[in-house]
């Protein structure tokens, strides 16, 4: 998935060149010690998203949104980047020519994020405790922010600032969905206004630090 997402982003780099990026993606600390170390697999997740960035890349949006969905279901900290493809899309879908064309686009875009969300929560549909179970492991907001302490803004700031003490669990999550969401804002803003292939790599860039940092 790397592999295609790089010759989609440089087509015309040459075999070195997208050597050497093939090997600082895929060699990253992170992958090789949280993943293989750790066991996490954000590999997997990961590599989707890298396909769906593949995807849109050569104008492939439908099955880019279909890969997104899929990686978005397979860990939530795929949700790091859903600001981003969701504005790219749309934006681009919005500057069609016509009104009919967009309004095309835009329904077949939800019909295929509807269609994968339905196929990858069909097993789980049938019993109703089992799909709430597996929505609370997929988005584990019960676990609080403070949840093995990465060093995000209110781990760094709990030492001058009693955030526990001063605000509940359900308090501070609607705290950082706001302050989230004004992080993202600025670039959400600029790919419904302005979408670009090159916009939505940098809108993803920010917005998954928006949601690491808050």
């Amino acid at each position: 998935a790397v592999f295609l997402a790089l010759r989609a982003i440089y087509p015309h780099a040459g075999p070195r060149r997208r050597a050497w990026a093939l090997a600082v993606a895929l060699l990253h600390p992170g992958f090789v010690l949280i993943d293989h170390g750790h066991f996490q697999y954000n590999c997997i997740s990961l590599g989707l998203v890298a396909g769906a960035v593949a995807a849109i890349w050569r104008g492939r949006d439908l099955l880019g949104s279909c890969l997104y969905v899929l990686a978005l279901n397979h860990k939530h900290m795929s949700a790091y980047y859903a600001l981003a493809f969701f504005a790219h899309l749309l934006g681009a879908a919005l500057r069609l020519p016509t009104w009919r064309s967009s309004a095309t686009k835009v329904s077949a875009l939800g019909a295929a994020v509807v269609l994968t969300f339905a196929l990858a929560w069909l097993p789980f549909l049938g019993d109703r405790d089992l799909a709430l179970a597996v929505l609370r492991r997929l988005v584990p907001i019960r676990r609080g922010v403070f949840e093995d302490y990465v060093s995000n803004f209110w781990c760094v700031t709990h030492v001058a600032i009693k955030w526990k003490k001063l605000l509940s669990d359900q308090q501070l999550a609607k705290c950082c969905a706001l302050v989230t969401a004004a992080a993202c804002a600025p670039s959400v803003a600029h790919q419904l206004l302005r979408p670009s292939r090159r916009g939505l790599l940098l809108a993803a860039l920010n917005c998954s630090l928006g949601f690491y940092l808050f």
